[in-house]
């Protein structure tokens, strides 16, 4: 039996005794009735320390903030003398533990998540949140305040669609959560149009766009990289779920964003200058980054080296610093960098040699 189940039986025994009105406990009485049920149940004995440790706890604000009363008792010694003896017991016999959803403490600490997922403008499930709301906030005592955060969230995706949009991305969350598989038509600009069953495990937001991640029923030793907005249909499979073994802090080690091709891993090497190479000091583009500061014709810059894979999304990133970047290494994506730098100088009539 694991520790926190050893604990919480352990406290349902001395809440049983505590709620008892036919019997008086006092400690010693308290520790050899837990002991004696523990044993009962293959359990170890505890300390007395441990027992008022319990106690405490039952009457913490960080436990179930539980009164309990004590007062004393008179009975006989092993001489036959009377003495005087503290005896403890819920005020209430009707209260118990068991009838606590949740301590306090912990209430609060959900009614916090609660309150800060309501106040993050522009998150997809916020409506569903929002709807709930009554069941969800039962405890809330009427805290709950206008919004005063936002994400980066394109609230506009999916255009006409975005209600559609929404509920696409509710109905991916709960068939991950309740390993349920999808029929889905998406139409993708790295797989092309994709039909058929999905097993959806993992979902990621990167540069204001929502993906999902699984594999299809009819290749299941694949990752598929599904945008959320290009969904076309999504409803629930038949098929049984497969769970696929993915393990996301493998599978964006290597890449920036979320396609990560079949290749190798690349030492890129890159060069920033002015305030964008000061920022990238201290907001590295990937967690593999190295960096030096250099001199280059007479110009300060920081000498980044990334190791990554080649993928559509790093293309993009460079792109988007193109202004004080300058790509060094390897070959092949200094290539694609230049290609890119010059269809768009021509799209702006700028004339460049080749």
């Amino acid at each position: 039996m694991g520790n926190q189940k050893q604990i919480r039986k352990r406290h349902c025994i001395l809440d049983h005794c505590l709620r008892d009105t036919m019997h008086e406990y006092t400690l010693d009485d308290l520790l050899r009735t837990v002991n004696r049920s523990l044993a009962e149940l293959g359990q170890r004995p505890v300390s007395e320390r441990q027992l008022y440790n319990d106690i405490s706890y039952f009457q913490s604000e960080e436990g179930y903030g539980a009164k309990l009363e004590t007062y004393r008792i008179v009975r006989n010694d092993e001489k036959g003398r009377n003495r005087s003896y503290v005896a403890y017991r819920y005020p209430d016999p009707n209260y118990s533990i068991q009838q606590l959803q949740l301590p306090e403490l912990q209430l609060r600490f959900f009614r916090a998540i609660i309150q800060g997922m309501l106040n993050f403008n522009g998150t997809p499930l916020q409506d569903w949140l929002t709807s709930h709301y009554d069941k969800l906030m039962e405890y809330n005592d009427g805290l709950i305040q206008d919004n005063c955060v936002m994400m980066d969230i394109n609230p506009y995706i999916g255009g006409v669609k975005a209600k559609e949009w929404v509920q696409t991305f509710e109905k991916a969350f709960m068939a991950i959560i309740d390993h349920h598989s999808l029929n889905i038509k998406v139409d993708t600009t790295v797989f092309g149009q994709v039909v058929g069953v999905f097993h959806p495990v993992f979902m990621r937001q990167y540069n204001r766009r929502w993906y999902m991640l699984g594999v299809m029923e009819d290749n299941r030793s694949s990752i598929v990289v599904l945008p959320i907005d290009l969904v076309q249909s999504i409803e629930f499979a038949s098929v049984p779920y497969y769970m696929y073994p993915f393990n996301p802090n493998e599978y964006f080690e290597d890449i920036v964003g979320v396609y990560n091709p079949d290749t190798p891993v690349l030492d890129v090497h890159l060069r920033f200058y002015g305030w964008l190479a000061k920022h990238l000091e201290f907001n590295p583009i990937h967690g593999s980054q190295r960096s030096h500061w250099t001199v280059v014709n007479g110009e300060k810059a920081l000498e980044v080296h990334l190791s990554v894979k080649h993928n559509i999304e790093l293309e993009n990133l460079l792109m988007s610093y193109s202004g004080m970047l300058e790509v060094i290494g390897p070959e092949e994506l200094v290539d694609v960098h230049k290609k890119h730098l010059i269809n768009g100088c021509k799209k702006n009539g700028i004339k460049v040699e080749e």
